[in-house]
């Protein structure tokens, strides 16, 4: 596949778990600043192709955003004075040929807990990882599973670059009066990683967007506050799969659970001679 080059401009600092210190301002609406919310991993998803799967093009990209830190006192809060159940993240690339909006997924505050149990009790969530693949990669199993892939995708992503860590501190505000329905369709919550369709061009720049959400109602409390960070597909390349030149799909085969199928005979349970 050749070589990626990913540029990380600056470094990511770990330490102890700082909470966002929120507050209520004169107006009753709570507010906090958190320095929390970046990009913490990136990483490209091979797809190995060819006959002998010996060859590696590019399947999407997986990346993780993290989430302000609160306390649980102040999630339990937001939720009863505000109807705040979860973060929304909105993402977002722009290129050349304009801006568009990938996708929204949302995440609740805290993780299910087990009655009774102490060390499975709920605990906030403190990220969401999302998957950004070629329109290619989002087909039906049966031609992603293919030896060469749909739609002649041969594209690899060779270089990515990521913004530095910011030193700012993005205020986010819960205005329940500010509210507003989102109309775009969301997929429920589940732990399985959600998969944008990124077309069959990855190049561009992915901004990410938090704002409170009440899952509910589907209601978007406050404004959206954008992430410090963006990473930047710069450079695309295509390769030749040789092994795909003169490469035939497989007839699909029969569908056991047709049962339209199997024709009877008619007379199949007449004795002889009747």
């Amino acid at each position: 596949m050749g070589k990626l080059k990913i540029l990380f401009i600056g470094l990511l600092i770990f330490g102890c778990t700082k909470y966002s210190e929120m507050q209520r301002n004169e107006d009753g609406n709570y507010f906090f600043k958190s320095d929390k919310i970046h990009l913490r991993d990136l990483a490209l998803i091979p797809w190995k192709v060819g006959i002998t799967s010996k060859q590696i093009i590019t399947r999407g990209i997986l990346f993780t955003l993290d989430f302000p830190r609160l306390r649980n006192k102040d999630i339990f809060t937001l939720n009863e004075n505000s109807n705040v159940n979860s973060w929304l993240i909105r993402v977002r690339r722009t290129s050349p040929f304009g801006s568009s909006i990938l996708g929204h997924f949302y995440s609740p505050f805290l993780s299910p807990g087990i009655p009774g149990s102490e060390k499975l009790r709920a605990k906030p969530i403190k990220s969401i990882t999302l998957q950004v693949f070629y329109i290619a990669a989002t087909l039906p199993e049966e031609l992603v599973n293919s030896p060469c892939p749909p739609m002649n995708h041969r594209k690899v992503v060779s270089e990515i670059l990521v913004d530095p860590i910011s030193d700012s501190q993005p205020t986010m505000t819960v205005t329940s009066d500010s509210s507003s329905i989102l109309n775009e369709e969301i997929a429920p919550y589940t732990y399985r990683t959600p998969t944008m369709n990124g077309g069959s061009d990855l190049a561009g720049v992915y901004h990410f967007e938090i704002a409170f959400f009440d899952s509910t109602t589907k209601k978007v409390i406050g404004d959206w506050v954008e992430y410090p960070q963006t990473f930047t597909v710069v450079k695309e390349s295509e390769i030749a799969l040789d092994e795909c030149l003169n490469y035939t799909p497989p007839k699909p085969g029969p569908d056991f659970r047709d049962f339209r199928r199997f024709k009877w005979k008619e007379n199949m349970f007449k004795e002889e001679g009747q």
